[in-house]
């Protein structure tokens, strides 16, 4: 077993995403296309276009699935970067207000990102489950002691 050192760990914590949802995304995509080969074998006894079809709607599900799967938060030294399923944002850290679990639209609880300018912005990538294991809390937590750190070290918020 190799072993990892600071450099390595501290890279790895820049990257904030619930791993849960990563493994049922990838869990839900593999029995989607399982299911779905399923369907093209029967449907090509019946039809040359049907297959076509399921086959469009095979790859538009692994392609959301694999952006699902994806979602994060992404530490830099200058800013974040959000990666959404349907988008990606950077932010500059002197543009951050705070960062709070909350309701977005259909997401009852994920990340919110107020932005000194009024916006309230999410992060798909960190959301409470109904297991509450209080993950999403602590990645919150994190970053926001990451971003007091960068306005105490910035001379220019003061």
């Amino acid at each position: 077993m190799m072993a990892t050192g600071p450099a390595e760990r501290e890279i790895s914590d820049r990257v904030y995403r619930d791993r849960l949802q990563t493994v049922w995304m990838i869990g839900f995509v593999l029995l989607y296309e399982i299911a779905m080969l399923a369907l093209v074998k029967r449907a090509s006894a019946y039809s040359s276009v049907l297959p076509v079809i399921i086959g469009t709607v095979m790859l538009a599900g692994l392609v959301l699935g694999g952006r699902v799967a994806w979602s994060a938060v992404v530490v830099a030294d200058d800013c974040i970067c959000v990666r959404n399923p349907f988008s990606s944002y950077r932010l500059p850290w002197d543009e951050i207000e705070s960062f709070r679990i909350g309701r977005s639209g259909i997401l009852s609880a994920v990340c919110l990102i107020h932005v000194k300018d009024g916006r309230l912005l999410h992060a798909f990538g960190i959301q409470e489950r109904r297991l509450a294991t209080g993950m999403a809390s602590r990645m919150v937590e994190r970053l926001n002691v990451e971003l007091s750190a960068r306005r105490t070290s910035d001379p220019s918020e003061a």
